[in-house]
């Protein structure tokens, strides 16, 4: 039941907002030297910008693509050099389709 609700996200600005907001604090603790502080803040705002990814991600509609009919096959000439007991040689060419 819990994994068929849809999530609540926040919309696009307000999340904008909250990651602007996080980095230009982070950048204020990193100038003041408070690098743990700083550290703490980007990790915020990138959780954010993970949470913005994620909302995207859950209103993109999945597309399933028919199977395809038609595959795509490469013809390799070949030539096959044959050596018999008598020590004669002989060539013969064929062609080799490879699907893929």
């Amino acid at each position: 039941w819990l994994v068929n609700q849809r999530w609540a996200f926040e919309d696009e600005e307000t999340l904008d907002m909250q990651i602007k907001d996080f980095f230009r604090e982070a950048k204020k603790a990193e100038v003041n030297g408070q690098m743990a502080e700083a550290k703490q803040l980007s990790w915020k705002a990138l959780k954010l910008e993970g949470v913005r990814t994620r909302r995207i991600e859950s209103q993109a509609t999945v597309v399933e693509e028919a199977p395809k009919v038609n595959k795509r096959g490469d013809i390799f000439p070949q030539l096959h050099v044959n050596m018999d007991p008598k020590g004669k040689t002989s060539v013969s060419r064929t062609a080799v389709r490879l699907e893929v």
